[in-house]
């Protein structure tokens, strides 16, 4: 529901995640997954909105974030108020 998954990877850490599957294990066990899933997506907002919203190299590799960051904020917010089937 993050879009925390490598694009090479089915499932489970990679050195690349913005969250590893130790940090999620841990939060699902100590608030359910409704609450996990609205706080890692908070964090995420808040870690991304604090650097530049875009990067860009000469051979044309590009990232945006400010996309990420207003969904992941939806996310947690909908997640809280049951509108998100899990």
């Amino acid at each position: 529901m993050l879009g925390d998954i490598h694009n090479n990877s089915s499932a489970g850490d990679v050195p690349d995640a913005l969250v590893q599957d130790e940090l999620i294990d841990s939060m699902l066990n100590q608030v359910g997954f409704r609450e996990c899933v609205a706080m890692l997506a908070d964090y995420l907002a808040m870690r991304f909105s604090q650097v530049p919203d875009s990067y860009s190299e000469p051979d044309g590799i590009s990232v945006s974030w400010s996309e990420r960051v207003a969904a992941w904020r939806t996310l947690a917010k909908k997640m809280r108020m049951g509108e998100v089937l899990c």
